[in-house]
């Protein structure tokens, strides 16, 4: 099996060992942020369509579950884009839930949920993870770079309608960047607005993979005593995960390192952990993918990254 629309399962800070699923072509999304970690948004749109198949999605989830060894923590829609903007996403949903054992997972911007018949979409979800990076709408347009159709009130108004009518849990994640929304204005603002969201749980990340933007940074320490001032109630992600990929859904090293670095750019080390493979034939498939264009190596802090590079990422660089 070597899988078009799922992933891993690779492990998760937040969701354990977790199985991905990507309705979205990859790097097409509603938001341009500059801390993502699959690279600069090189379809911004805001569209809603089914991008992929359904049924084939449906299709290869059947086939994943009929030959899964241990079963995955969660599963998550993730998407290599924004989910939110995938049609189909209700009927995705309910078809995972009347299927499969683990709960369903999805990770959002969130941009997209002021539109009654998105939020109708999404709930069902087990558990929604948006991002609540910033509720100033300057910084707003500074970090997340949206679609022009996309404004803030609408964004904030619908996560606390979300969160009002939603079935399962709402965690919401702050991702920090130094010299944009690190500041005391910044996390007090967040803290109010928190306190009208009620989330289940709050997150706070930092750029632990490759940024889009090369000069983005983790904020400095005094930003995590203000979150601890403003939100004690939040939980700190600021660190790698543990754990390791599952291979066994890929027919081979290449298949893997391609599929899941194009969802989930991966640290060299964690491959050289999830892989029953010599050191040297690892480094010779990597340099071939890297040869034929496929994934690029990245530096960032004291670890190497591996991330996908799409056909359409490709051809524009040419």
């Amino acid at each position: 099996m070597n899988p078009k629309y799922i992933f891993g399962p690779v492990p998760s800070r937040r969701l354990g060992n977790s199985l991905g699923i990507n309705p979205i072509p990859l790097k097409t999304c509603n938001y341009s942020c500059v801390y993502c970690q699959l690279g600069k948004t090189s379809d911004l749109k805001n569209e809603i369509k089914e991008y992929f198949p359904l049924e084939e999605i449906k299709a290869e989830l059947l086939e994943f579950f009929q030959n899964v060894r241990n079963l995955p923590d969660y599963i998550t829609i993730v998407g290599e884009g924004e989910p939110l903007l995938y049609s189909k996403l209700g009927e995705l949903i309910n078809f995972i839930k009347s299927n499969f054992l683990p709960p369903v997972a999805l990770i959002t911007n969130g941009s997209l949920l002021y539109v009654d018949s998105v939020r109708k979409s999404v709930k069902e979800v087990d558990v929604i993870l948006p991002t609540v990076d910033t509720v100033i709408s300057e910084t707003f347009k500074k970090i997340n770079r949206p679609h022009k159709e996309i404004k803030l009130e609408n964004v904030l108004e619908g996560l606390i309608k979300t969160r009002e009518e939603i079935e399962g849990d709402f965690w919401a994640e702050i991702m920090l960047v130094k010299g944009l929304n690190d500041s005391e204005e910044e996390i007090k603002a967040l803290s109010e607005y928190f306190k009208k969201l009620e989330p289940h749980r709050i997150f706070i990340n930092i750029p632990v993979r490759p940024p889009a933007d090369s000069w983005v940074k983790a904020p400095d320490l005094s930003a995590f005593h203000l979150v601890e001032k403003y939100i004690p109630e939040a939980e700190f992600i600021n660190f790698s995960e543990s754990g390791m990929i599952d291979p066994s859904a890929y027919d081979s090293l290449k298949e893997l390192i391609v599929s899941v670095s194009r969802r989930h750019p991966i640290s060299l080390e964690l491959l050289k952990k999830s892989v029953n493979e010599s050191d040297e034939k690892i480094e010779k498939e990597i340099k071939e993918l890297e040869k034929e264009e496929k994934i690029k190596l990245i530096k960032h802090g004291t670890k190497i990254f591996i991330r996908g590079i799409s056909e359409r990422t490709r051809l524009l660089n040419r």
